[in-house]
């Protein structure tokens, strides 16, 4: 019941602050704080004059909401948004409004409005828990922190304006809006708020037209040198058809009659017209250099730690030398993911809008990460960890990775310690490719690397 009348407070004190920022002015904001002083210095009016001014001041407050009362435009909107957009890289898109009413629209604010970043009280409910399961304080840790972490993490972009200075009836006008992203996510517009103030400049009058659209922002990444990762080429049965032809043999040899078992895709269809019987075609077995990037996704919650390193494996995936390999992305969510990347098959954009929607994984361990991994072993040549821990889980996970011959890069992302050194484990005989990288010296320790 606490956390229900915390979350109803925090959700009204919230809403009441967005409002006011959205229909106030700063000449506005000024007037009331001016109103509750002198209300406050006016109580006793036999001692000053104060509560003339208060008078005054509510009569120029309560003038606008009578003057500007009425503000209902006929107006559609519509973007032209990017595909995609990166995390702390501003883009620019194009707002359309029409004015199909028959007055023109003079002097008004355009504002995008998104999602409300507020959570739900189920959601709610769940991270105080966690919280106070953790040992945090009662109110102060796990009430307020915890809605001021949700508005954070939900709040992609903050909301831009332009003033419009003059649309006329049934005109088109098109404005360029700037946008910067704070976060990766998808980032929802719901509408776009229109406001015009009143004739002393304290307040505006809203009306919203709905615009419902949205763009994918991709997780921010860090300039990385391009690695080239060891590890000799394997086996890989039959080849890989949709790669590029790279590799120790020609991936099609010949033609042969069809066994059952054979794939669909590897029917040669001209010949079976032909024939009359069904003919398939058959690959030589490749060599192939394929490596692993396996991201971490084992946490309790989106925090800086988490965030940072689906930044970093963001910046490998385009950074790793693929022309003549294979990248896997691996990593546990509501399902276990695996996207190969590299030799022209063009998935290194789908990967990163998969780990632009990825979420914690608190419900399993890291041996769901082991059996995805573990089944592919035979076919890596390497593996790049990136890890938000580096307790005695995650080091046996590598330790066993190790042990199929395997060369292996960890990269653990870890808040700030000082000079707090790490003790490499597993990762003892090869210094050179454990890697620690701090929390707000990310980008240093990407370049080094």
């Amino acid at each position: 019941m606490a956390i229900r009348i915390y979350y109803v407070l925090l959700r009204i004190v919230s809403g009441l602050r967005y409002a006011l920022a959205l229909r106030s002015t700063a000449a506005g904001r000024l007037a009331l704080a001016c109103l509750v002083a002198s209300a406050i210095l006016g109580m006793d009016t036999t001692k000053n004059a104060a509560h003339e001014a208060f008078t005054l001041i509510a009569a120029l407050i309560i003038a606008p909401f009578i003057t500007n009362r009425r503000f209902r435009p006929a107006l559609t909107v519509h973007r032209v948004l990017p595909k995609l957009a990166t995390a702390g890289r501003p883009f620019s898109y194009i707002l359309s409004a029409h004015n199909t009413g028959n007055k023109p629209l003079s002097s008004v604010v355009v504002r995008e409005r998104f999602a409300d970043p507020r959570p739900s009280l189920s959601e709610f409910r769940r991270s105080v828990q966690t919280g106070i399961a953790k040992g945090d304080r009662w109110i102060k840790d796990s009430m307020f922190r915890h809605w001021r972490s949700f508005l954070e993490r939900n709040l992609i972009a903050e909301p831009v304006s332009r003033e419009l200075t003059l649309l006329p009836a049934q005109g088109t006008i098109e404005l360029r809006m700037d946008l910067l992203p704070l976060r990766r996510g998808r980032l929802h517009f719901e509408a776009v708020t229109l406001g015009r103030s009143d004739p002393l400049g304290l307040f505006r009058t809203l009306s919203s037209a709905p615009a419902a659209q949205s763009v994918l922002v991709l997780p921010r990444r860090y300039p990385t040198p391009t690695l080239r990762l060891a590890g000799g080429r394997k086996y890989h049965q039959g080849g890989i058809s949709l790669a590029s032809n790279v590799g120790d043999a020609d991936e099609f040899i010949s033609l042969r009659d069809y066994r059952h078992g054979d794939p669909l895709r590897k029917i040669h269809w001209k010949s079976w017209a032909r024939t009359g019987k069904p003919v398939v075609k058959e690959y030589a077995d490749e060599f192939f250099t394929r490596h692993a990037l396996i991201l971490d996704t084992f946490a309790r919650e989106e925090d800086r730690v988490f965030e940072e390193a689906l930044s970093v494996a963001s910046s490998f995936l385009t950074q790793v030398e693929t022309n003549d390999s294979l990248l896997d992305l691996m990593f546990i969510g509501t399902e276990a993911y695996c996207f190969t990347t590299g030799r022209s098959m063009g998935q290194a954009e789908k990967a990163l809008e998969v780990i632009a929607c990825a979420r914690p994984c608190a419900d399993k361990t890291m041996r769901s990460l082991e059996e995805l991994v573990f089944n592919r072993a035979a076919l890596l040549s390497s593996c790049i960890c990136v890890l938000l821990a580096w307790d005695a889980e995650r080091q046996d996970f590598v330790r066993k990775l190790k042990g199929f011959g395997i060369p292996v890069k960890v990269i653990l992302v870890r808040e700030p310690a000082g000079q707090v050194l790490v003790e490499p484990g597993p990762m003892r005989d090869s210094p050179g490719l454990f890697h620690v990288l701090d929390i707000g010296r990310i980008e240093e320790g990407m370049k080094g690397l």
